[in-house]
């Protein structure tokens, strides 16, 4: 066990060497690992963005659902939009336009 922890800490040393050195091999992956670390970073922001797109669309849906059929759109129902997240405001669009009325809040 102790040879393994040796040979580990000698392995670290000549990382630490050849970065120091300013290595092309490890620079280079470096590089690359920091442009996948983009790519990813990107990704996951776009999903993000399209999420929150989705959901202030549905809101802006509901609102005129409300305004074309009439139905009250309370101080509390403005609440209950600002905290549910996409499945739910799905949900109540389609039920807003299947009962034309808000249902009973929990």
């Amino acid at each position: 066990m102790q040879a393994l922890l040796q040979a580990s800490d000698a392995d670290d040393a000549v990382v630490r060497a050849l970065v120091a050195k300013g290595n092309p091999v490890l620079l280079r992956l470096r590089k690359e690992d920091h442009r996948q670390g983009e790519a990813k970073g990107q990704i996951a922001g776009r999903k993000e963005g399209e999420i929150a797109g989705q959901i202030q669309g549905l809101k802006l849906a509901i609102e005129d659902l409300c305004e074309a059929h009439g139905i009250a759109l309370l101080p509390e129902h403005q609440a209950r939009l600002s905290r549910s997240d996409l499945a739910q405001l799905q949900a109540l669009r389609e039920q807003l336009k299947a009962h034309k009325a808000w249902p009973a809040l929990k």
